[in-house]
């Protein structure tokens, strides 16, 4: 019964995963952006643009988004009226505004790291950041964003049956486990091609070194 239960549920917890797939890569496509125009000015010669740069990424690796969830929660509305319009802010955005902030400072840090010339990009930093965000996109949850630990949560109270906690949980952790796998699998590939370009680079330089 309970097998066929579980199954039965795939639909909805799927429809509810991509919730958490589409926050986590919004989320992540943000902070990139954020983090690669903090990181230019960070490089600036300007002092004073430098000195910014580094209070915002300070900011950003220091706060934690559990905690800015609650702000942009309770700070932001989710309806305003602006010149006789009327706006509504989902709360999905402000999951996206929150999870996005440690993203850009972990993005920053990176871009900096790889402008040395004996760093080559690779994505596996950024494919465990991805899962990182990925798991904490559950915590969108305590501001009405119904996603996966939410609907298993209102799985669990509408059965009103305490045996169910752990095989829902159960499937929960297994369209995170399924999904991380097939990241990291995927990353794994891309890194061996951008690996081998990059060797490919740096053995061109050498040769040309030498004929120099």
């Amino acid at each position: 019964m309970t097998v066929y239960y579980l199954i039965s549920l795939f639909p909805t917890f799927m429809q509810a995963f991509s919730l958490n797939l589409i926050i986590t890569l919004c989320a992540m496509t943000l902070g990139i952006i954020t983090g690669l125009y903090i990181t230019k000015l960070h490089l600036s010669r300007f002092t004073l643009i430098q000195l910014i740069a580094k209070s915002f990424l300070l900011v950003f690796r220091n706060v934690p988004s559990f905690v800015l969830l609650f702000y942009l929660a309770l700070i932001i509305p989710t309806q305003f009226t602006l010149a006789d319009m009327h706006f509504q802010i989902p709360v999905m955005a402000k999951a996206i505004f929150a999870l996005g902030a440690p993203v850009t400072g972990f993005a920053c840090g990176y871009f900096l790291e790889i402008k040395k010339p004996d760093k080559a990009f690779q994505l596996a930093p950024w494919s465990q950041y991805f899962i990182v965000i990925l798991m904490a996109s559950t915590t969108s949850s305590i501001i009405g964003v119904k996603e996966i630990m939410a609907t298993a949560n209102a799985t669990i109270a509408i059965s009103g049956d305490s045996q169910m906690v752990i095989p829902i949980y159960s499937l929960v952790a297994l369209w995170f486990i399924s999904c991380s796998l097939v990241c990291s699998w995927l990353i794994k590939r891309f890194d061996q091609v951008l690996l081998q370009r990059f060797n490919t680079k740096l053995e061109l330089g050498i040769q040309e070194g030498n004929k120099k």
